[in-house]
């Protein structure tokens, strides 16, 4: 009974076909220090859940499989289950607790007769309330064992690690996990620790928010305090090392390939965000392909193709399987916001810069900077939104982009990745988020006209006019 509910592919000990990438070595080690440091009680002795979250792409389940593939060597680790949304038997949540059962009586055998004997006593127990399977199926047998004479409960790891939460389809299902789990656990007489690593989804982060996890669950944010870039580039460079080294035409690629210059600009283009470097290094060590030229491509120095040696192919999956998540009479505002935030913010910023520059013409208004909203305003006065509307729009974005309190008065829109502008401008990697540049140039323009206009001598000067004339001048 049990066995054909296991979903093997779903754990830390999956085969090749299905194995995910642990952390590249030497990196991510300060992260899981911190998720050990949780594990043993010696920060947040109290907290017996951990939420590891972070931006799309920021190597959660790298981590996860790294630590899960640790803690097992230790016999800390009871079980795990990495959820996967492109596979119907690891995007469930009917899977689940079959999944972590089959490993924990693997890993304690004296739990294996007590758990045959509930299978036996409920046979449809496997299809009934998750609550009710954790608490017949792995509490009460520990309860059980626990209570045998000479049983030696240290023998019996502590560990639950669940990766990919927000993978689970319907998330409905995502918070009846954690509710299950904080109900059933705390009755078990051995403490378990589950660790849940997810994106930071409007479901998850708010059952997080909420009691009781809110006071029995510790965080940690895979945020810059981590210092990503550090890793980023020791990957990158130990990457193009074994492209030259494995590649059939590697002993033709100069050992100065690529320059220090091109490692820097793809950590930054990386965002500090793993995705984008694990995407790099797939894409140039393609063996049918030229590295060098498979770089350049990357660095836009040879134009993309069309064909199937596109670049990018897993982020364009990720980009589009968040976006694919936003409601449809949200979804156009929403692409106006980003395609905002990441490509005609930072060109008026620079167009800015050169405005500054130039002579002050008594003819005209003084037009400097300052007078221009690019702040933490710009959006809702050029977008004519208001701050509760970019939190509206952008919810179900949260692992793309970041909502926060901007300098001054309002609300300002952070991306996390740096190449999500190049997505939206592409068709041929959007699709159907592919946003067209000029028209929306067009709108933003014919949005600040309508705000911007002042008179000097009794005469009304329209802003946007005067800017746009004094740059064709310059």
């Amino acid at each position: 009974m049990l066995q054909r509910a296991v979903v093997t592919p779903a754990t830390h000990e999956a085969g090749q076909e299905y194995q995910r990438p642990g952390c590249h070595e030497g990196t991510r080690l300060a992260v899981l220090q911190r998720l050990l440091d949780w594990l043993l009680g010696n920060i947040d002795p109290h907290a017996t859940f951990l939420w590891l979250y972070g931006d799309a792409g920021a190597g959660k389940s790298s981590i996860g499989q790294t630590f899960a593939v640790n803690c097992a060597q230790q016999r800390r680790l009871l079980a795990s289950f990495f959820f996967w949304r492109d596979d119907p038997r690891r995007s469930t949540h009917t899977t689940l607790m079959a999944t972590l059962l089959d490993q924990s009586i693997t890993v304690v055998p004296a739990l294996r007769p007590l758990v045959a004997a509930a299978l036996e006593r409920d046979p449809s127990i496997l299809q009934k309330h998750l609550g009710l399977q954790i608490k017949s199926l792995l509490v009460e047998p520990i309860n059980d064992l626990l209570s045998t004479d000479g049983f030696d409960g240290s023998s019996i790891p502590g560990l639950i690690l669940i990766d990919g939460l927000d993978e689970c389809s319907g998330a409905n299902h995502q918070c009846s996990i954690l509710n299950a789990l904080v109900e059933a656990l705390p009755r078990c007489r051995h403490t378990i620790r589950v660790l849940v690593a997810s994106r930071p989804e409007l479901e998850i982060k708010a059952a997080f928010n909420a009691n009781p996890l809110l006071h029995i669950a510790s965080r940690v944010a895979l945020d810059a305090s981590f210092k990503p870039d550090a890793d980023i580039r020791k990957f990158l460079v130990h990457t193009f090392e074994q492209i030259r080294y494995n590649h059939p035409i590697g002993a033709f690629i100069p050992v100065t390939w690529p320059s220090s210059a091109v490692i820097t600009t793809l950590v930054n283009r990386s965002s500090g965000q793993f995705i984008f470097a694990s995407t790099i290094g797939k894409y140039v060590a393609d063996p049918a392909r030229r590295p060098t030229e498979q770089l350049e491509i990357i660095l836009a120095v040879r134009p993309a193709p069309t064909d199937a040696n596109m670049p990018y192919t897993e982020l364009n999956a990720l980009y589009t399987h968040v976006l694919s998540r936003v409601p449809s009479h949200k979804i156009e505002m929403a692409l106006d916001i980003l395609l905002y935030v990441t490509i005609i913010r930072p060109q008026l910023l620079l167009q800015l810069e050169n405005l500054s520059s130039m002579p002050i013409d008594d003819d005209w208004p003084d037009l400097r900077p300052g007078q221009f909203p690019t702040g933490c305003n710009d959006l809702t006065k050029l977008l004519f939104l208001s701050p509760s509307d970019l939190v509206f729009y952008l919810a179900e974005l949260s692992s793309l982009v970041g909502v926060h309190v901007g300098i001054g008065e309002g609300l300002d829109v952070g991306i996390a990745h740096a190449s999500l502008g190049d997505f939206l401008l592409d068709p041929h990697r959007s699709k159907g988020f592919y946003r067209d540049s000029p028209t929306f140039i067009s709108k933003v323009l014919c949005n600040y006209i309508n705000h911007q206009s002042f008179s000097r001598n009794g005469v009304y000067y329209n802003q946007m006019h005067l800017y746009a004339i004094r740059l064709t001048r310059s």
